[in-house]
């Protein structure tokens, strides 16, 4: 688990993407430390499973940090922030 989040941690999960957005949250990447520091337990090994696929603690992911990740990953390790679409509407 220590490097799942670890690198989870450098492509930006768990950080705000700097989105022109005002109630954008940082989400959560696990790690053990925070699950003893939490839940005073140990982490367990079938929960880097459920982390690495995207369930268990990382439910709280804003969708912008997973498509900024992929997308430097995609341009060679160049990450941007999105910025807001202006003249959108949901109809």
């Amino acid at each position: 688990m220590t490097r799942l989040s670890y690198y989870g941690s450098k492509f930006g999960l768990g950080h705000k993407t700097g989105i022109d957005l005002p109630s954008e949250e940082p989400g959560l990447m696990p790690s053990a430390e925070w699950v003893e520091r939490v839940f005073h337990r140990k982490w367990y090994p079938g929960e880097t499973i459920s982390v690495s696929t995207g369930q268990g603690a990382v439910h709280d992911y804003f969708r912008c940090q997973l498509a900024r990740m992929i997308g430097g990953i995609a341009t060679g390790g160049v990450f941007k922030a999105a910025p807001h679409a202006e003249g959108t509407r949901r109809t």
